[in-house]
């Protein structure tokens, strides 16, 4: 909750250990400062100085000097804990690898915000003091110099006086102005073989030589990052890739949660509301509309039209010679190709995951956070948070012994009714849309898992199973911030070492399950999740340890005869029915004899 507080500015935070926590209207009464920006500072020191220099400068505006180095820069990035989290620890540890770094290698779709990180990479660096705070961060766009061998050479190691024909003084190329700091390379896939093969000497032992010069070497030390579009095996030689250590890709735009797409339109929105220094009111109808719309141009198109759909209404605005003290954002002022999508009937506005009673929102010219709570779905929240807590509170009763069966018992039979909800929501929702991809995909990644520790471990597996697991997962990726806000991870890894020594087997499939997601498609798997697939695995697989005989219900489709037996074993409290859930063109007859 202080944190929270911290990132709404009404206390300031001394990261130090423990953290200490002020309110910022006390000390700013005391002190007679004025603060702004964000508020934290890495001790007290850096407090007291912020204080010491007001004496000099009566009104200090903290996002200059010294607060920009005690906040990390990665946490501007939207994303930078969620679906980016994994490409900030690459990053980081690409910057910090002495003693120059790793080069490393950005790709991903036109906008999604690759030359943004390289920025962000750049002040990373100098705030963590690995390089110096006046070193230069260059841009060179190698599309530029593609089909001109010797203006790529000439760019970039210079040249020397008469070097070739207009050649009338020496020149430092870009490797020569970069020295110190980085050189960001981008649209590496338009430097052909032979640019890539002059950079091979200089990445290995940092020494050049400009254009026309045949004696000595000069040397530089440059970090190296480069950003592409393109798949890197279509264009990188393999010798030049291979000095490439890292490579990340940033995905698009709808490749992102739903929290982080509203976080972004909220903070192009306030961009905006900043610029014009003018309150905007947007319509539940232009959210809506930017929500659903395939942004083709990712990120860089969706702050472009939001742009757009700000000077229109600024436009309206002064029409109306100021009736009002906002500015009304509604879909007269949206770009047409978004009215085109309206019209021709291509938005998904019945996503389920846009609540039907979205309203108005207003978005003040001051500074201030996005309440994402208050823009996604609250029926979906409640059921999310419900579950999350009904869980925990059942495994109150779960002590040290083996003595805990009934209440496991309780708990699948919980899990295994929301899993039942998830696969509703999604059935329910509609197939044309990136949702279905990215899912598609999560339930190949299970069902390939599945495959592989079925046998090992000795696992009742049926395509419902992993369907509903792929449920559970691609819900966790939408609300991943949620288990965080409500501490749900700290509780869950409680549980889940607890039951560790009581269940080591299944804690053991849980744990390679989940880094096989991991390895195979980043989505990391927090201690909530975790626990949430070990009691269910405990669950499905209870029926191989026991010597009761359970009825068993079979039916033919995706979920029939499991729809059944989880009502019945819901209301009975206890998981007496198993079921069986058989493909279509499956005689019951094959079943039994087999």
């Amino acid at each position: 909750m202080l944190n929270e507080l911290n990132k709404e500015l009404k206390v300031i935070k001394i990261n130090t250990r423990p953290v200490y926590f002020i309110d910022r209207d006390i000390f700013q009464e005391k002190t007679k400062v004025t603060l702004s920006g964000n508020l934290i500072f890495e001790g007290f020191q850096a407090l007291k100085q912020v204080i010491y220099k007001e004496d000099k400068s009566k009104n200090m505006n903290l996002n200059n000097g010294l607060l920009k180095t005690a906040k990390d820069p990665f946490s501007s990035l939207i994303g930078f804990d969620g679906s980016l989290k994994y490409q900030v620890e690459q990053c980081k540890a690409a910057i910090r690898y002495p003693p120059n770094g790793i080069p490393i290698l950005i790709t991903g779709p036109t906008g999604s915000g690759k030359s943004f990180l390289a920025q962000i990479m750049f002040e990373y660096a100098i705030q963590q003091k690995i390089i110096k705070p006046d070193a230069p961060f260059l841009i060179f766009n190698c599309a530029e110099y593609a089909n001109n061998q010797e203006l790529l050479s000439a760019n970039l190691f210079g040249y020397v006086k008469g070097a070739f024909t207009g050649a009338d003084q020496d020149f430092k190329g870009v490797l020569e102005e970069a020295d110190g700091g980085y050189l960001f390379l981008d649209e590496i896939h338009r430097l052909p073989p032979e640019g890539q093969e002059k950079l091979f000497l200089f990445m290995d032992k940092c020494i050049f030589r400009r254009v026309g010069e045949t004696r000595g070497w000069r040397k530089a030390r440059v970090r190296f990052i480069f950003a592409t579009t393109e798949k890197t095996e279509t264009f990188l030689i393999s010798t030049f890739l291979r000095r490439i250590p890292i490579a990340i890709r940033i995905p698009s735009l709808n490749e992102r949660p739903l929290s982080e797409k509203l976080h972004l339109i909220h903070h192009f929105f306030k961009e905006e509301a900043l610029s014009l220094q003018k309150d905007l009111l947007i319509t539940k109808q232009v959210l809506k509309a930017f929500i659903s719309t395939d942004f083709k141009g990712n990120v860089g198109q969706l702050k472009n039209d939001i742009k757009f759909t700000c000077a229109r209404a600024y436009n309206n605005f002064l029409n109306s010679k100021g009736e009002t003290n906002y500015i009304e954002i509604n879909l007269m002022t949206i770009p047409n190709h978004l009215i085109q999508i309206i019209k021709d009937g291509k938005l998904n506005l019945n996503n389920n995951v846009i609540k039907d009673e979205l309203n108005d929102i207003k978005i003040g010219a001051d500074s201030g956070t996005i309440d994402v709570l208050s823009l996604i779905n609250k029926k979906e929240i409640d059921i999310y948070k419900s579950f999350y807590d009904e869980l925990l509170e059942l495994l109150k009763d779960i002590k040290g012994d083996t003595t805990s069966g009934v209440t496991i018992d309780k708990a699948t039979v919980l899990i295994d009714d929301y899993f039942d909800k998830l696969m509703f929501n999604l059935q329910s929702s509609t197939k044309e849309n990136y949702a279905s991809i990215r899912f598609d995909t999560i339930h190949n990644c299970v069902h390939d898992v599945f495959e592989l520790v079925k046998n090992k471990f000795d696992l009742k597996y049926y395509n419902t199973i992993g369907y509903k697991i792929a449920c559970f997962i691609n819900q966790s990726l939408e609300h991943r911030y949620f288990i965080d806000l409500n501490g749900y991870e700290k509780k869950a890894k409680y549980y889940l070492d607890i039951l560790k020594n009581i269940y080591p087997r299944e804690l053991n499939v849980t744990v390679k399950i989940a880094d096989f997601i991991k390895s195979n498609l980043d989505i990391f798997l927090g201690p909530a999740e975790k626990l949430v697939l070990m009691l269910y695995l405990m669950g499905i697989n209870k029926g191989r340890e026991s010597n009761r005989i359970k009825a068993v219900i079979m039916a033919h489709g995706l979920s029939t005869a499991s729809s059944i037996a989880n009502v019945a074993n819901h209301l009975l409290g206890e998981n007496i029915f198993e079921s069986f859930d058989m493909a279509i063109e499956v005689k019951t007859e094959d079943i039994i004899k087999n």
